[in-house]
């Protein structure tokens, strides 16, 4: 007499998947990271500047008054990194703690971009004479 086990195995599987988390449990404790983000020189806010978490997809960006926070960062030693256009982008290294909220200040400096030399020139009169004739 032929028995059916695939529905056994399927509970069985089922069982054993869902206790996985108790037998192999993960180390993902979280903290959050805060802070405020200004000019250097000014010490005037950057209003929607962005901060990543470098490694992950895990960023914001800062709100009017410079103000950030970022909650359920991993925890331990992490890289941040703070842009804001016309400033000079900054990584620093952050230590994460678990369960607890890390504070920092980032002040980034002014940069500049040099272009190179453009030549505009213009075809009036000959572009004129075309659409009259």
């Amino acid at each position: 007499m032929k028995t059916c086990t695939l529905p056994g195995l399927v509970i069985f599987l089922f069982i054993i998947c869902s206790w996985t988390g108790y037998i192999f449990p993960q180390d993902n404790q979280t903290g959050s990271l805060r802070g405020t983000i200004t000019a250097a020189d000014t010490k005037a806010a950057l209003p929607y500047a962005s901060v990543l978490i470098v490694g992950t997809n895990n960023g914001t960006a800062a709100d009017i008054d410079g103000n950030f926070i970022i909650r359920n960062v991993v925890a331990g030693n992490r890289q941040i990194k703070v842009s804001y256009i016309g400033y000079e982008t900054k990584t620093i290294d952050v230590v994460i703690k678990p369960d607890k909220s890390t504070k920092i200040n980032v002040a980034l400096e002014e940069s500049s971009i040099q272009g190179n030399e453009v030549i505009s020139t213009t075809q009036r009169m000959g572009q004129m004479e075309a659409i009259n004739e």
